[in-house]
């Protein structure tokens, strides 16, 4: 109950309940029994809403008596005040009607105003009620020590009178017995002997209910539900929170609980430096968190409760909480010169006075805490972590860091963030960081994916582009190139240039090279403008190298000897591969000769003439000179080198040079008939390349290679060449030396059996599977005649044989005799049996004749007599 004036208080006998409930009360907090939010929302429900919820609680009244839902009366005019904004008088208005006017005029929960009509006096639910308790429906001027103020009577009355008093005890300053933010003992009830408990009076709605109602209730309240407790139980504030939560959820609005109330109530409450709070307490996998108008407060699990406030809460919300990079805050703020800071599991907030406010999350944190934080090179974060491209970037005072995708993060100082932003960043040509600033042996750099920025004493120089690229894959200051000497220059004829300590960069249209071992060289003949750019890197073979360039190839060595290619020479060496091909570098200039040029090299030489360009390799070179070069019977080169099995062949007018490819081995020249003979039987795959020159021998033309040689009869006879089994017989037997031999008068052939035949002038040489065999003399002549290998005889099984005063071959189907006694065949059985009586050196002795055949007989006439063989096999020697 509450009077009209003064401190209203509630007997605790008067005890409504709709219906008995034994069940307990939960969720009760004396401190915050409802929330401002919810107290002060005078738009909650309109007339109609009240009208509805009324219609739903009382199905019927008992005849004779009116329900609240059905309640109406004429209204006086009330006028406005301090507190609410009056009252238009109407001559008939619901119930439902009265509670919304009241409400909106004072700004109070209609509600709250449900709730307290069936606190004091049950109305809401009664199906009988009297005209008394429509004349003290909300208990107000009804105190515990004397009657109720009759002034006040009526519905309308009590209920505008009961929200302007929640009105008066929230601005009249009045009212301080239970203040907002204060710890106060509340009591159990009227009878001061049943004590209370201390409260802290966390907001102005809960203050007015205990102004209204001073009581709250005990543990015996509490337990019974709705129900009676014991002789010390209240129960206006339990019937009230009971009520609302039944009928409108829960009436504290936004509920505190736990850890993180203890922490508010620690701080003072919704007076303190966390305030009120502004959403529910939200748990998550690892916590909880709650928002309040001065903190938000977080609970991991198992740590304290840290509040974040001001500017670092402003900035943590804005980076996404708990689910950012941040993690959970893990302490409170702290002052340092020049500001604050917030430590998180993962980063850090730092608030910058009349600055700003950021965060520095992974993996910008690191190399910020490893550099000193704010204390260090870097200094304070002028602004969070902004995406750029592939990663993301944030400045700081002293500089900026980038961190890739990739997780590589590299720190610039401020200069050198200030020229990288001017260059474009990561968008630009240098492309991302490779590096942070790196010491050196000069100053310091940062490499880029695409460029290089150095530092060396008051200069620093910026490496871009094709350029900076360039130098970034060639090792930058600890690559060839060495370190950085000058910007990068442009140039008329097309292209860009930059200097380096041991060496220029040029980038054009022909692409983007190095030129180190030529760089004086080619200023020597005029620069870039007169040389054009280079076309290539430089090509080096041993300690020779060449490198083109648009009008001009420039070799040298190690040693320091420098030369140009030009010309059509040039071309012809470019296309060869330059210092990298078997001509390595040049040796001199190029030298007229005759109506053409000629250019010496390390391996060999270019001619240029009237009908060919072409190239020759030293031992060419040498051999060519030696016979006269372009003025002797070779005359001038008319094609390349071409490949050969195991070395290779260069045309020339007059002939042909071949040179072997084994270190040291043969090269000579062919020509005239040989070189057709030569060449036409298989070059030096049968015979292997020269070794001499061609020489007259025994009425031949005869030339001498690494396997064989080649011969040219003058008597027209073919030419032919001596190899393999033959070629090694025939230089055993004397060669073309033994007139017996002579030369070959026609190339090898195969014979029917397989064999190798090759005809001499005098001799026949026969490769077989026993060997290799000569026939000749007066048995070749037989042999001959006997139908040489195609005849009877066959192939040679030997070469003949000196026996005694004769000579003997023995061939596949019989041995041929000569001596002072004949010459003569002896085979089949005759010449078996010749055989096993000794040969020639036995008892017959040299045949003397053929082979006669006569009736029933064969024989043969030898020195000492004729065998004779008969048919039926006997021997007899007549």
């Amino acid at each position: 109950m509450a009077a009209a004036t003064a401190v209203a208080t509630m007997s605790p006998a008067v005890l409504v309940t709709s219906p008995a409930s034994a069940a307990p009360v939960v969720g009760f907090q004396p401190g915050n029994i409802i929330s401002d939010q919810v107290f002060f929302n005078s738009s909650t429900m309109s007339a109609a809403a009240v009208q509805s919820f009324l219609d739903g609680k009382v199905s019927r009244c008992v005849t004779g008596y009116t329900c609240l839902k059905a309640y109406a009366q004429a209204t006086t005019q009330r006028p406005a005040d301090a507190y609410c904004n009056g009252y238009a008088a109407s001559a008939r208005e619901t119930a439902a009607q009265i509670i919304v006017k009241s409400a909106q005029s004072c700004g109070i929960n209609p509600q709250v105003l449900l709730v307290m009509l069936q606190k004091e006096q049950g109305l809401v639910t009664a199906t009988s009620p009297t005209q008394v308790r429509y004349d003290k429906a909300m208990g107000f001027a009804c105190p515990d020590t004397a009657a109720c103020n009759s002034a006040y009577f009526g519905l309308q009355n009590q209920i505008y009178s009961a929200a302007l008093q929640f009105r008066r005890y929230e601005r009249s300053g009045l009212y301080t017995a239970y203040a907002p933010g204060r710890t106060v003992t509340v009591r159990y009830h009227p009878n001061a002997s049943c004590g209370g408990a201390p409260v802290f009076i966390e907001n102005r709605a809960t203050s007015n209910l205990y102004t209204y109602t001073p009581y709250q209730p005990n543990a015996a309240a509490l337990a019974a539900g709705r129900g009676t407790g014991d002789a010390c139980s209240a129960y206006g504030n339990r019937n009230f929170y009971t009520f609302f939560s039944e009928w409108f959820g829960s009436p504290s609005g936004i509920a505190v609980t736990g850890s993180l109330r203890d922490y508010w109530v620690a701080n003072g409450g919704a007076s303190g430096v966390v305030g009120v709070p502004t959403s529910p307490m939200t748990g998550t996998a690892d916590g909880w968190f709650q928002r309040f108008t001065g903190a938000d407060l977080f609970l991991r699990a198992g740590r304290t409760v840290a509040p974040v406030r001001g500017s670092i809460r402003t900035e943590y919300r804005g980076v996404g909480e708990i689910a950012s990079g941040l993690g959970w805050p893990v302490g409170p703020e702290y002052s340092i010169v020049g500001g604050a800071y917030q430590d998180f599991e993962f980063g850090r907030i730092f608030a910058k006075s009349g600055i700003g406010t950021a965060a520095v999350a992974p993996p910008m944190v690191v190399p910020h805490e490893q550099l000193g934080n704010v204390g260090g090179v870097l200094g304070w974060p002028k602004g969070r972590a902004v995406p750029v491209g592939e990663g993301s970037r944030q400045e700081f005072d002293g500089g900026t860091i980038y961190a890739r995708d990739d997780e590589s993060v590299h720190v610039l100082t401020a200069d050198l963030a200030d020229l990288y932003r001017a260059q474009g960043g990561p968008a630009g040509l240098l492309g991302w960081p490779g590096s942070g600033v790196t010491p050196d042996r000069v100053g310091t750099h940062v490499v880029f994916d695409g460029g290089w920025i150095q530092k060396a004493g008051p200069s620093t120089w910026l490496v871009k582009g094709l350029i900076g690229a360039y130098y970034v894959s060639s090792g930058g200051i600890d690559g060839e190139l060495g370190a950085v000497r000058g910007p990068e220059v442009w140039h008329p004829t097309g292209g860009w240039s930059q200097e380096f300590e041991n060496g220029t960069v040029y980038a054009s249209e022909a692409g983007t090279f190095a030129v180190t071992d030529a760089r004086t060289a080619m200023s020597a003949a005029g620069g870039v403008a007169a040389t054009g750019f280079p076309v290539e890197e430089v090509r080096r073979t041993g300690s020779s190298w060449s490198q083109r360039f648009g009008t001009v190839t420039f070799t040298g060595s190690s040693s320091g000897e420098v030369a140009g290619v030009r010309g059509a020479i040039r071309r012809h060496y470019d296309a060869l591969g330059g210092a990298s091909s078997f001509l390595g570098r040049a040796t001199s200039g190029e030298r007229p000769v005759g109506p053409g040029f000629v250019q010496d090299f390390e391996g060999g030489q270019i001619w240029c003439g009237t009908s060919a360009l072409v190239a020759m390799d030293s031992r060419t070179a040498q051999h060519y000179a030696r016979v006269g070069g372009p003025t002797g019977r070779l005359g001038w080169p008319v094609s390349s080198p071409t490949a050969e099995p195991g070395g290779a062949r260069q045309e020339f007018q007059g002939g042909t040079v071949f040179t072997s490819s084994t270190p040291g081995g043969a090269v000579g020249h062919v020509w005239g008939g040989l070189r057709t003979v030569y060449v036409g039987l298989g070059g030096p795959r049968a015979v292997g390349f020269p070794t001499g020159d061609e020489q007259l021998v025994a009425g031949a033309w005869k030339q001498n290679f690494e396997r064989g040689a080649a011969y040219l009869p003058l008597d027209g006879s073919p030419g032919s060449l001596v190899s393999g089994r033959i070629w090694e017989a025939y230089v055993a037997a004397g060669a073309e030396g033994d007139p017996r031999i002579g030369v070959p008068i026609a190339p090898s052939t195969t014979t029917a059996s397989g064999a190798t035949k090759q005809v001499f002038r005098s001799a026949t040489f026969f490769t077989t599977p026993t060997g290799t065999h000569v026939v000749r003399g007066y048995l070749r002549t037989m042999f001959s005649q006997f139908g040489g290998e195609a005849g009877r005889l066959g192939l040679p099984l030997e070469s003949e044989r000196s026996v005694g005063v004769g000579h003997v071959q023995r061939f596949e189907g019989a041995r041929l005799y000569v001596s002072p006694f004949g010459a003569a065949a002896v085979w089949g059985a005759i010449g078996a049996e010749h055989e096993r009586r000794g040969g020639v050196q036995g008892s017959l002795g040299w045949p003397v004749g053929p082979e006669v055949a006569g009736p029933g007989r064969w024989s043969q006439k030898f020195q000492h007599g004729t065998l004779v063989l008969l048919a039926d096999g006997r021997y007899l020697v007549e």
